[in-house]
């Protein structure tokens, strides 16, 4: 099989509403084979997960991000994050397609308008893998390539897998759910 590069999966962990911040976390892998994690905190329904994310990026262990893999386009309930102040490929992935639902919940959140415009870059599109279908949106032409490689678990991408494990052990005191 042909070895594509490192991809880096980012999820939010579980909050409250009420809460302030949230931590967010990245899975570094390549294969396989996870070679590091990285941590960041954002606000709830905040502006700040594109600049998090360029953080964790910026780093030692995320410039070795060739993808990223991300968990649609919001984390910390409305905190949007802009693809294109990206500097690598974006993979974004749902199980389903968002509604209008998710866009009224941005335009009624701080800030709604300009949420609304970010999400609305992401053109999801319908893809069947080998192990079920998901709606992705992305940079990267070869995106359904990278999306099957890392499906190696389950029909999420391993490296977003993970992450969501980590963030909602770090959170709750232990995993639940599945990304």
């Amino acid at each position: 099989m042909k070895r594509y590069a490192r991809a880096l999966g980012v999820d939010d962990g579980f909050f409250i509403r009420k809460q302030e911040r949230v931590q967010i976390f990245g899975v570094l892998m390549r294969g396989s084979v996870v070679e590091a994690a990285l941590v960041r905190e954002v606000h709830v329904d905040g502006t700040d997960a594109t600049s998090a994310i360029l953080s964790m990026l910026e780093g030692r262990v995320g410039r070795q991000a060739r993808v990223l893999f991300l968990n649609g386009a919001a984390v910390a309930g409305t905190n949007v994050i802009d693809p294109d102040d990206i500097p690598i490929p974006v993979v974004s992935i749902v199980r389903r397609r968002p509604t209008e639902k998710f866009y009224e919940a941005l335009l009624r959140s701080p800030h709604g308008r300009e949420k609304v415009r970010i999400a609305k870059k992401y053109n999801w599109q319908r893809i069947v893998t080998p192990r079920g279908t998901l709606w992705v949106a992305s940079t990267l032409p070869e995106a359904i390539k990278y999306v099957m490689y890392y499906q190696i678990n389950s029909i999420v991408p391993e490296p977003l897998r993970l992450a969501h494990i980590f963030a909602t052990a770090a959170t709750l005191g232990e995993s639940r759910g599945h990304a």
